[in-house]
């Protein structure tokens, strides 16, 4: 170095200097416990520059500056811009930039902006891959560094960034996952309109640079959903969204070319999504119509008889209204339902919905309104009619029950919730999929076992917090199994010593029954009248709702 010292590099041994008139070493090694030491003990390569500071190329670690009045290192690594950790040789140009070999191409560091730029083999170098002890600054100022494919030589004068600012087009459209075909070219497109139903949607884009265009880069936003740019390379040039709200959106890409030189403006394109039926003027105003009617009726009632004895009537026509007339008839399934309204209307329904266009999943949805009377009963034909808006969509019943949620949070009081389950079963297959929100687990008797099913996830009622999202289970049923669904009012139904029922007296009855033998009407009707056996004598305070579903 300027002070005639030795300064030799080892693998493995760190970083040594040999005094020549002592005929001495001092070691420079790692101490992962202190920053300011070397940060590889493989050194490659060892550069003084005009300062008098000591470049070291090490394996591993980076690239280093040492300073060899203070005796200490400064890091530089992948994490500041470096293209690999892993440096072989530096040599500095007139402008004191340092160009520096690795295994992942070369790298240009500025001391003095502490700023990296990196080049590969999409540049024009020989490959990503150089090699140790093969590098070399001639006098006239060319630098040449040797790989793994042959020799890089340039002048570091004449390598200049790319000026050019690239254009930046939308390339395609996709909704779930089929590419969208319009009339005129994707980038001449203002605004695409999509249905509530498309709840796959994906972009691709492009920087129209072709210098290297593996270096492009790209940012992407979704005004009113993004908060802030994604940042993306050149071999993910797509952006997905999925499950977009109905409303208005823009769509915006930017881009830049190999050089880091970005288009701001970028382009962008709108995105209208229209709602469904049950969010658009005329639902609400048919809903609005709807429940005018009720509280007409209610009214009439009122004027007729007692306020009590109107409300009561009402509730009651209104609860009974959505319930099913008959059992259904469905190939391979033997179903029975029933719903015992309580003395003050308690808010249980229940029905059945081939839940999609095939008709081939076949729908139950049964829960349980907390209140009574009219409030109960409203909140109970809303949330059966928002299920059969969903009925021709082949939504899971974790998504249906997720949606559900947040319109009957918007919709109802605080102190109204509603407990539901709503189950799919395969025709085909007889794979039950049930959602479970705040509503008893459903018993499941396969030969002689007996055993609850349990939900997963979350399972908070309906309408208690604005964001709940529901998760799915999937049973298989064979032959013979009996699936049974019960509201509370089962379980909690009181005897004249005002103990309850409880889940041990209704297990303890499906445990005894013969349900090889009996059809599901059979069962129910044991079911009910267990209950109301042990409740003779009592008020009844709640609905009583069973449906058991029998695999033929």
């Amino acid at each position: 170095d300027s002070d005639g010292n030795f300064w030799i590099g080892t693998q493995g041994g760190g970083l040594n200097k040999l005094n020549r008139e002592t005929g001495t070493f001092t070691r420079y090694m790692t101490d992962l416990e202190d920053s300011t030491t070397i940060s590889s003990d493989y050194v490659f390569s060892i550069l003084e520059d005009e300062t008098e500071h000591l470049w070291i190329g090490t394996w591993g670690g980076g690239l280093n500056r040492f300073d060899k009045k203070a005796g200490t290192f400064e890091h530089f690594t992948r994490e500041d811009g470096l293209a690999s950790n892993s440096v072989y040789g530096a040599l500095i140009d007139e402008q004191r930039n340092l160009w520096i070999s690795t295994n992942n191409g070369i790298s240009r560091f500025s001391p003095r902006n502490v700023t990296f730029k990196n080049y590969t083999v999409d540049d024009g170098l020989q490959g990503n891959e150089f090699n140790g002890n093969a590098f070399f600054k001639s006098s006239s100022g060319e630098m040449f560094f040797g790989g793994i494919n042959g020799v890089t030589a340039f002048y570091p004068h004449e390598i200049k960034d790319n000026p050019y600012v690239p254009p930046v087009v939308i390339t395609s459209f996709t909704k779930i996952n089929k590419e969208v075909k319009f009339d005129n070219p994707i980038s001449e497109i203002d605004e695409i309109v999509l249905s509530h139903k498309d709840y796959i949607i994906s972009f691709e884009f492009a920087a129209l640079d072709y210098s290297a265009p593996n270096k492009n880069q790209y940012a992407y936003m979704m005004k009113k959903l993004d908060t802030d740019w994604i940042y993306t390379s050149s071999d993910k040039r797509f952006a997905y969204y999925t499950t977009l709200a109905p409303g208005n959106y823009v769509f915006m890409v930017k881009g830049s070319n190999n050089d880091g030189i970005w288009n701001n403006d970028g382009t962008s394109v709108r995105i209208r999504i229209t709602p469904p039926f049950h969010q658009t003027w005329w639902f609400r105003t048919f809903a609005m119509v709807v429940i005018i009617l009720l509280v007409r009726s209610w009214y009439r009632w009122r004027m007729r008889n007692t306020r009590i004895s109107a409300e009561l009537n009402a509730a009651h026509v209104a609860q009974m209204a959505i319930m099913p007339s008959s059992d259904p008839d469905i190939d391979g399934l033997d179903i029975s339902g029933i719903c015992i309204p309580a003395n003050e209307v308690g808010g249980d329904f229940y029905d059945y919905i081939s839940m999609n266009v095939l008709k081939n999943r076949f729908g139950i949805v049964i829960g349980d309104v907390s209140g009574k009377a009219m409030k109960a009963a409203i909140v109970a034909v809303m949330s059966s009619g928002m299920v059969f808006s969903s009925a021709e969509d082949e939504y899971t019943t974790a998504e249906i029950a997720t949606k559900l949620n947040r319109s009957l949070y918007l919709k109802t009081d605080e102190i109204i919730y509603t407990a539901l389950c709503l189950g799919f079963i395969d025709i085909s297959t007889k794979e039950f999929s049930f959602t479970l929100a705040g509503f008893s687990p459903p018993l499941l008797k396969s030969g002689d076992t007996l055993r609850r099913l349990d939900g997963i996830g979350l399972r908070f009622p309906l309408g208690m917090l604005e964001e709940v999202t529901y998760s799915q289970r999937i049973v298989q049923l064979k032959k013979d199994d009996v699936l049974i669904l019960y509201t509370d009012g089962v379980t909690e139904a009181r005897d004249q010593a005002r103990e309850f029922y409880g889940n041990e007296g209704l297990e303890s009855l499906i445990n005894r029954l013969d349900s090889k033998i009996l059809s599901a009407k059979d069962i129910k009707d044991r079911i009910v009248d267990d209950v109301q056996r042990f409740s003779k004598g009592t008020r009844q305070d709640d609905d009583i709702t069973v449906v058991v579903v029998k695999v033929k």
